[in-house]
């Protein structure tokens, strides 16, 4: 399967997962009430530690900048990719970017601590459309 499929699949089973747990989405911020929603697909990079599964170098880092950027209502839902079912093998990070423009929503990528330590890479960054569902993400 392409990386594209992946991704797209990756998103929907991530929505499908969201809207099924009642979950509510933070309020956004005020700069973010007009901005386009983007996939951001992440694969493991060249600092990835196959042995630290999901105790990778830096993930305090990451959790913090991660949920600084969910409070504020930039990232509305994300997580981990695993490879196997006892979600041991991490295979990326996939998450959804509320920004103004694809290179706003890569910029914003970028900031992540464990892209910066190579821990995972920016495969792409895509426009996201909510095709079914409630459209608790646009």
């Amino acid at each position: 399967m392409s990386t594209r499929n992946i991704a797209g699949v990756t998103a929907i089973l991530l929505l499908a997962a969201f809207l099924a747990t009642g979950a509510q989405e933070p309020e956004p911020a005020e700069d973010t009430a007009e901005k386009r929603l983007y996939l951001v697909l992440f694969a493991t990079g060249p600092g990835y530690v196959e042995e630290a599964g999901t105790s990778q170098p830096g993930i305090s880092e990451h959790l913090e900048f991660i949920m600084g950027m969910h409070a504020d209502g930039v990232v509305p839902l994300g997580g981990p990719l695993f490879d196997d079912d006892e979600r041991k093998q991490v295979s990326g990070i996939v998450y959804f970017v509320k920004a103004g423009s694809s290179q706003e929503a890569r910029e914003i990528a970028s900031r992540e601590p464990m892209v910066k330590t190579q821990v995972v890479e920016i495969v792409s960054v895509q426009e996201f459309l909510t095709g079914v569902g409630v459209g608790c993400l646009d």
